[in-house]
Parts: C-alpha cells; sequence; structure tokens
C-alpha cells in the first residue's frame, strides 16, 4: 500500500476526529461528544479516502503491485504472509493444499533460524517463537512430498515487532475500543490502525500488520457481517500482500452486499477491485468488462474523476487485448 495512501487517510482522520491519529502515539478522540449518525458518518468518509486518497493523483497501482500469475498448483502461504506480527504465543503457519501431496516440508529461516518440520496437514504450528529477533524478516517455503514448492512462486516473509513497536499499536487499539463504535466501524478502524503502520525508527523498514487487519475484518464475517465496506477492506490487503484468489472472492461478497443495499459507489468499487484481480492473472476480457461497469457506475453518480481515470486505464487495457475480442 502506498505511502500517499495512508498520508491521506491520516489527514482525513485528523481533520475528521481533530486529532492526530499517528500510529506512532496514543490520542485522545473527539467522537464520544458526537451522535452515532455523525461518528458513521465520519468513518465512512475516512473508509473512502482510505479507497480513493488523494483523488486528484491516485492511481490504482498502488493497490495492484506486480507480482507473478498465481499457480494454484503451489502450496502457496497463505498466513503469516507478508506481514509484521504483533507480540504472539504461537504462529500458526497455513497453505494452500496440493493436489496429490501427502504430507509436506515446512522451513522458517532468518537471522539465528533455521526450522523445519514435516507434517501430514496444510498448517504447521512453529514453536521456537522465543528465537526470533525483532525487525528481522523470516522467509516461510513450503515444500509438497511431490517436489513442489512455494519457493516457485513469490518470496514469502514476515517480521516481528519489538515491544515497544507493538505497545504502540496496542495502545492505539485500546483508544479505538473505548469509543464505543458499531462492531463494524470498529472493525474497520482498528483494521485502518493495522495497515497504515510504520515503524518509528527510520533505520528499520516494516511489513504493515497486514494479518492482523485481516483477522479483526474476518471476525465480522465470520459473525455475519453484511457490511460490504467489510469485504472490500479485506480484499484490498488480500491483494496487497499477494492472494488475489482470495481477494476476488471477498470483492465478489463486496459487490453482492452493495448491490442489496444499493451502495452504487462500493459497487463501482468492488468492479474495480475485480479488474484489478482478473488484469493480474491476464484475464484481460474480463477486466475490461468489471472497468467499463465500473466507469458506467462513476458516470451516473457525476463523479467525473474517477470515471475518467478509468476511462485512461480501460484504454491501457484494450491496446493489451487481441483484435477477437472486440468481435
Amino acid at each position: 500500500m502506498s505511502h500517499k495512501r495512508f498520508t491521506a487517510l491520516m489527514q482525513t482522520m485528523v481533520l475528521t476526529f481533530g486529532t492526530a491519529v499517528a500510529i506512532a502515539q496514543p490520542v485522545q478522540s473527539a467522537i464520544g461528544t458526537q451522535s452515532p449518525s455523525v461518528v458513521e458518518a465520519t468513518l465512512q468518509i475516512s473508509f473512502l479516502d482510505f479507497i480513493f486518497p488523494n483523488r486528484r493523483t491516485r492511481t490504482r497501482g498502488s493497490r495492484r503491485p506486480s507480482r507473478p500469475i498465481v499457480n494454484v498448483s503451489l502450496p502457496h502461504v497463505l498466513s503469516p504472509r507478508n506481514t509484521a506480527l504483533l507480540g504472539t504465543n504461537s504462529l500458526a503457519v497455513q497453505w494452500h493444499p496440493v493436489a496429490g501431496a501427502t504430507s509436506y516440508t515446512v522451513e522458517i529461516t532468518g537471522k539465528d533460524v533455521k526450522w523445519k518440520v514435516e507434517v501430514t496437514e496444510t498448517e504447521a504450528i512453529f514453536d521456537e517463537l522465543k528465537s526470533l529477533k525483532p525487525n528481522y524478516r523470516y522467509s516461510i517455503v513450503v515444500t509438497a512430498d511431490n517436489g513442489i514448492s512455494s519457493d516457485a512462486g513469490e518470496p514469502v516473509g514476515f517480521t516481528l515487532l519489538p515491544a515497544t513497536e507493538s505497545d504502540r499499536v496496542n495502545d492505539r487499539v485500546e483508544v479505538i475500543k473505548t469509543e464505543q463504535l458499531a462492531p463494524e466501524e470498529e472493525a474497520l478502524k482498528i483494521a485502518l490502525n493495522y495497515l497504515e503502520f510504520e515503524h518509528s525508527d527510520p533505520d528499520w523498514r516494516s511489513y504493515s500488520l497486514n494479518q492482523a487487519a485481516i483477522d479483526v475484518l474476518e471476525a465480522r464475517i465470520e459473525a455475519g457481517t453484511e457490511d460490504s465496506r467489510v469485504y472490500l477492506l479485506q480484499a484490498d490487503t488480500y491483494l496487497k500482500v499477494g492472494l488475489p484468489l482470495l481477494a476476488q472472492e471477498r470483492y465478489e461478497e463486496a459487490l453482492t452486499y452493495a448491490q442489496a443495499a444499493g451502495q452504487a459507489e462500493w459497487q463501482a468499487e468492488s468492479h474495480w477491485g475485480l479488474a484489478d484481480v482478473a488484469q493480474g492473472q491476464t484475464e484481460y476480457v474480463d477486466a475490461l468488462t468489471h472497468l467499463q461497469t465500473a466507469q458506467e457506475i462513476y458516470e451516473s453518480l457525476g463523479n467525473l474523476e474517477q470515471a475518467t481515470e478509468l476511462k485512461t486505464q480501460i484504454a491501457a487495457l484494450e491496446m493489451q487485448l487481441p483484435q477477437s475480442a472486440f468481435e
């Protein structure tokens, strides 16, 4: 996720809530003095600007990083995947099953760690947490007994936050929980807090807390939420960490709920996300259809800026399509 997106989000929260939402320090919220309808409206604005940061300059490329096409025959690591982790007592590594495989070898390597285990399920519990050094990246490789390895795809890893960084994050989450928001609003705000994480020490770079964001949103999904924003934000996060097929599933659900609720802008966002997934998988005709639908929705809303951006993306995509696609 781009720095511009997070900067835009923080600026919006400052203007909306009257207090800085920098993860580097706890803040006092002004929400408690507002009515529920105002709180909901301001959170809608915050989420909107997260999805549409700096509308005059944003590009969709920040949400669709360049990644190899997903090979579904590989044991892709599902979690933890390209994420920073808060202090944890256990770490479950999970991956996509491989057809015909009866066992898997899981390896975690990095500073002072060279761990290896063989299991018959698609989950392994890493039991050497005390050996992990904060701020260092650890790699995960899963290899099926037929020789097929996740290493054939993109590299996957994670980092562990030091206690001081975890405390900053947890303190901010506790502040959010005191605001007595509706469950969906609270989940969205906490997830955004995780996603905008930046290490306080400029000498260290870190992933965002992508897995924590996915988990807090998943709790609302498992509870049966029909809030399309929850699905959209989780889909964006899946796409960010390199799991486009899971992102596709969530974008489709977001679209269903947005249509049921008559939320035109979220419908457009869902179509745009589905186009991102399709284009990343070189399914250009499907991508074009979703982009055109999103453009039509934005035009009907009078949002010419988004419609124009989509028009530009559509023109670029059409250049990649064979002439037969238009016949």
